[in-house]
């Protein structure tokens, strides 16, 4: 970003939001992600990329998806900054939305499953049926 156009970051738990944010940082256990990151491509067919670096991960998860409008996402853990100070448990991840896509990943969970058949106790016989009738 262009040195002196941003004067200030404010942070705020979602329930305590009284601005409209620029971009949603969520922490997430794994199912969350990728609950999310399906959402995020559920449409479209879009492919997951995370963009991150150890030294300027910050920057990875709030500016870049600020000014490329990409979803980006890091694990816990991998940042210097982070791991030094022992901020977060590692292996979470963050989720970094910027503001514009959320009203289309919003109605996508609304329509999406959440939970695939695949991934029930009995997925495996899923799986098994759904290849049978496909002829695979």
């Amino acid at each position: 970003m262009v040195k002196g156009t941003v004067r200030y970051t404010v942070f705020a738990p979602l329930n305590r939001l009284d601005f409209d944010p620029d971009v949603l940082l969520c922490l997430c256990e794994t199912q969350q992600t990728e609950i999310l990151l399906r959402a995020m491509s559920y449409r479209t067919g879009e492919m997951w990329s995370s963009r991150y670096s150890s030294a300027i991960g910050c920057a990875w998860l709030f500016v870049y998806p600020y000014l490329r409008g990409e979803i980006n996402y890091s694990i816990t853990g991998l940042g210097h900054g982070m791991k030094r100070k022992h901020l977060f448990e590692p292996g979470k991840q963050f989720v970094a939305i910027p503001i514009d896509r959320l009203p289309a990943m919003l109605e996508t969970l609304k329509e999406m499953p959440w939970d695939l058949p695949g991934y029930q106790p009995d997925g495996t016989e899923y799986i098994k049926r759904l290849s049978e009738r496909l002829g695979l």
